[in-house]
């Protein structure tokens, strides 16, 4: 961000614009002139401040005097008093907060009401029809799995296009799948219910892998991996091979080292670079006891030996 620090006073026309999300927060500058400005980009990890005028202020002193208007896209349903980040325990209304950070003008938007506002800038290829015979014809939908489940839908009324706001990711989960169920009953034995945001982000990722890992233990236990294709044995072992577990990784390369020596001769090469696959990822976690390009997702501080290692090419899958 050198313009943005080295500029000084900023135009009092630029605006403070963010996305602020349950565990981080990005902002930048943008004015009419000039646009948004790539210089002035910062990210802030949400759990370093204590509350959400503490984070902004942040950015204020990062950028000095100038901007006196901001735009928020924030990961909450909007009302007219006080509000709460959906996966935060941060509070505030726009008024308090408008004043705390000494703003003229202070907008606030749902993140991904912001997020379909901007849909019609991508390209045909960009976007996945989901049915329908004319492409482009209905409502749009955009979907964001993180921290929370984000959701919005674009629709068409008398010519113009209408946003909506959404908190669908809070809907009551009912999927179809076997592995999924066992997701959705862990999910509910925790947290009384079970929502799609519940079971596709955050805890919910963690709780599939768990699951995967305890039916991939169940199959080889009674040697029923052995009644799959080969290529379905390899996704039943992977779970070991994402391991951080060194334990987990010893297995892994075991199994994929059976794999390819049990495979036909026509297609072991393939199932070679299998088993290359899972010696390097057993490489990483013997070496750093984790996988380093997990860190910034996980928000975990990476060693200097960690970072040199992920500037070489290939240390990433």
């Amino acid at each position: 961000m050198k313009s943005a620090l080295d500029h000084g006073e900023r135009a009092r026309g630029d605006w403070i614009i963010a996305d602020i999300g349950g565990t981080n927060a990005r902002f930048t500058l943008w004015s009419p002139s000039s646009g948004v400005s790539s210089d002035a980009a910062v990210s802030y990890r949400n759990d370093d401040f204590s509350d959400l005028p503490s984070l902004i202020d942040a950015y204020q002193r990062a950028v000095g005097p100038g901007p006196a208007r901001a735009l928020l896209a924030l990961a909450l349903p909007m009302t007219d008093g006080q509000m709460q980040m959906t996966n935060r325990p941060w509070t505030f209304t726009a008024r308090e907060l408008q004043q705390t950070l000494g703003l003229s003008t202070l907008s606030l938007v749902n993140d991904f009401v912001a997020a379909a506002a901007g849909i019609g800038g991508l390209a045909v290829s960009e976007l996945m029809q989901i049915g329908g015979e004319r492409p482009g014809a209905g409502p749009s939908l955009i979907l964001g799995p993180g921290t929370g489940l984000g959701a919005a839908a674009i629709v068409g009324e008398a010519g113009a296009e209408i946003v909506l706001a959404s908190e669908a990711g809070h809907m009551g989960a009912a999927p179809s799948r076997e592995d999924a169920r066992l997701v959705m009953e862990t999910a509910r034995s925790r947290h009384g219910r079970a929502s799609w945001e519940r079971l596709l982000c955050g805890n919910g990722l963690a709780a599939f892998d768990a699951i995967a890992r305890s039916l991939c233990l169940e199959s080889l236990a009674d040697g029923s991996d052995r009644e799959l294709r080969p290529i379905e044995r390899v996704f039943l072992y992977l779970p070991f091979e994402h391991s951080e577990s060194l334990a987990d990784q010893d297995r892994a390369v075991e199994l994929f080292r059976t794999l390819a020596a049990e495979v036909a001769a026509g297609i072991r090469p393939a199932f070679e670079e299998y088993l290359d696959y899972a010696l390097r990822h057993r490489a990483i976690v013997e070496r750093f006891g984790r996988f380093p390009h997990r860190n910034a997702i996980l928000a975990r501080q990476s060693t200097a030996a960690e970072i040199a290692f992920l500037e070489e090419p290939g240390s990433s899958f």
